[in-house]
């Protein structure tokens, strides 16, 4: 039997990361996305190319229900093989929304805990990378794992690399002289730079122990740690 279940998203610091997701939509607009899609879509079928055809972990929409209706014949079965139980020792069916996914099986874990198909990595990569204020890759790693079983740290890898090279700062002077840069909701001030290279930190609070930190190349993000321990500062520059 299927289990069927209504999901809503939990905890406080997913909901304390909703709260921000109105400023972040434009960064859903087909303009910054579609670009960052194309080159993410073509350095993961390279990943592909040079793994199994058949690995759970990087497979297409069609494998996926193939994938479902394997288990679910499984799971039907009087008579079980060494084969079946260990198929569905990792492997579950659940019915969200009225649609089949596949999850973890409860006793592995307590919360539905999702397999995603290829088409589906891209959009949870960017939405959770928004949610939770351009989070860096061990970041985001971690929040993903909450409900995702199947999204590699090395997937996540190419998806910041397509990120850092697709995505334009913004970069304006304040009043005072000094060159900054605007990353979200948060402005940083740059401290270092050699050539065009530069080093960042945040502009309000690093004097009080902000560890936020971002290096740019050519104007273009390289590498941000956009983590801050207080909220967006409004400040006239």
């Amino acid at each position: 039997m299927k289990r069927n279940v209504a999901v809503n998203v939990r905890g406080g610091a997913t909901n304390n990361a909703l709260k921000n997701i109105t400023p972040l939509l434009s960064q859903f607009s087909p303009n910054h996305v579609l670009p960052m899609k194309a080159e993410f879509y073509e350095k993961l079928n390279q990943l592909i190319s040079r793994r199994k055809s058949n690995s759970v972990y990087l497979m297409d929409s069609v494998r996926y229900r193939d994938f479902i209706n394997e288990v679910k014949e499984v799971k039907s079965k009087e008579s079980k093989t060494f084969e079946d139980y260990k198929m569905l020792a990792n492997y579950d069916v659940l019915c969200v929304n009225g649609r089949e996914r596949l999850v973890l099986p409860n006793q592995v874990c307590s919360h539905p805990k999702f397999y995603v198909s290829t088409e589906e990595l891209f959009g949870v990569l960017h939405t959770m990378h928004l949610l939770f204020q351009h989070a860096d890759k061990e970041v985001m790693k971690k929040q993903i794992n909450v409900t995702y079983c199947n999204v590699s740290g090395e997937v996540i890898k190419i998806y910041m690399a397509c990120y850092c090279i697709v995505r334009l700062v913004k970069f304006m002077i304040s009043r005072g002289g000094d060159r900054l840069m605007k990353l979200g909701d948060f402005t940083f001030t740059r401290v270092q730079f050699q050539g065009e290279h530069s080093y960042w930190s945040c502009y309000t609070h690093n004097s009080h122990g902000c560890p936020a930190k971002v290096y740019t190349e050519r104007n273009r993000l390289i590498y941000a740690k956009n983590l801050h321990n207080h909220p967006p500062t409004e400040f006239f520059v």
